[in-house]
């Protein structure tokens, strides 16, 4: 079952993340750089902060705080007293952005920069003492990125050829090695975008322009699709109360009317959040 969530529309929302100390979720809006807090019970969103400039990831740290991602740098958010301060500087060349970031068991942050000729993208490894190690190159468009639950393998998407590719993943040093091309997208259903990996293994794969997320299996079949009543589905994570409510990122993003989400023949491209509990 798919339920709808009330709050104002996104224009691109993204980097859902569930707080299980605080029951509550998180997402931001990456143009608009606005942070939103999500009540589960009531199914609403709260604008919690709206940072000067475009975010691209959002994860939660062990102290509660945020970590965000932008051309900016990295940068630590506390919620409670609403107070931005930086982390870690990043040089970026001109029109580069932060997409999709993902933190391992050791702290270190897999950060994905997208190019502006959507060619070079590079995913950067910034590791708790501040280094900063380029560990993948010559991206389309990066994004969704996940470990599997034994911590053997590290997943990252590119979503211009629609590829998902594993690496072997050294949670000692936090290096990736040996990349093998896991699944591969057919052209007329839509981009693998943002994903999650669950406890068992599974990845929930968000399909921009498929109106949908895949499940597949550790070894890479597809499971199943769940329905989304929106076109570009951006990101999913699993978290809630029970921990197996799945949320949802839509987005406006390119259409003609951002303020109803709709295109040109009036189907519905996106920018609310909806949640989907499995039977």
């Amino acid at each position: 079952m798919i339920d709808t969530w009330t709050h104002d529309l996104c224009m691109l929302a993204e980097s859902p993340c569930w707080d299980a100390q605080k029951h509550c979720w998180y997402w931001i809006d990456i143009p608009r750089g606005n942070i939103w807090k999500g009540e589960p019970q009531s199914r609403t969103g709260k604008l919690l902060f709206q940072c000067p400039w475009p975010l691209g990831s959002l994860n939660i740290l062990p102290d509660g705080n945020l970590l965000l991602g932008s051309d900016c740098g990295i940068h630590i958010f506390n919620p409670n007293s609403l107070l931005l301060t930086l982390h870690t500087k990043l040089t970026l060349n001109p029109g580069a952005r932060c997409n999709d970031a993902i933190l391992d068991q050791h702290g270190r942050l897999y950060i994905g920069l997208l190019e502006a000729n959507c060619v070079n993208g590079y995913v950067l490894r910034c590791d708790p003492d501040n280094s900063i190690h380029r560990i993948i190159s010559n991206i389309g468009i990066t994004n969704g990125m996940g470990f599997s639950p034994d911590q053997q393998f590290f997943y990252h998407t590119d979503s211009l050829p629609r590829t998902i590719t594993r690496y072997n993943y050294h949670a000692a040093s936090g290096a990736i090695s040996d990349p093998q091309s896991f699944i591969q997208f057919p052209e007329d259903e839509g981009c693998p975008d943002g994903m999650h990996v669950d406890t068992d293994g599974q990845l929930w794969i968000a399909c921009w322009g498929g109106s949908c997320v895949y499940t597949y299996s550790a070894k890479g079949q597809r499971l199943h699709k769940i329905s989304v009543p929106a076109k570009q589905v951006s990101c999913c994570a699993l978290g809630g109360p029970s921990g197996n409510e799945l949320l949802i990122t839509t987005a406006s993003h390119n259409g003609p009317d951002l303020t109803t989400g709709r295109d040109t023949d009036g189907s519905f491209l996106g920018g609310f959040i909806y949640s989907f509990s499995p039977k």
